[in-house]
């Protein structure tokens, strides 16, 4: 799986150089414009070998403050379940933000 360069950041966690990207979903609610996910997906930094995704499930949508301390959570917890970036493909772990350390 590759994820663009354009619209992502850089950050390096526990000496990895990842990257990450801030993505909006639809719930699939009828006549609710509100009702959309974040999702964040975490890759290693060449964009290539598996992802990380973080499902946001907050109703205020693009208030939700995405944090570095939320990336370095989520990916702390794959790399401890064996994630290793750059390797792989598909989505490795996906994890709900409200199972990370609060910010």
């Amino acid at each position: 799986m590759t994820m663009s360069r354009k619209g992502s950041r850089a950050i390096t966690v526990s000496g990895h150089q990842l990257r990450f990207a801030v993505l909006r979903g639809k719930t699939g609610v009828r006549g609710c414009p509100d009702c959309a996910r974040l999702h964040v997906i975490i890759a290693d930094d060449s964009r290539k070998g598996s992802v990380v995704l973080v499902h946001v499930n907050d109703p205020s949508g693009v208030d939700v403050p995405i944090t570095p301390r939320i990336i370095a959570a989520a990916a702390a917890q794959a790399f401890l379940g064996g994630w290793q970036p750059g390797t792989g493909s598909g989505v490795f772990l996906a994890i709900s933000a409200d199972k990370l350390p609060a910010s």
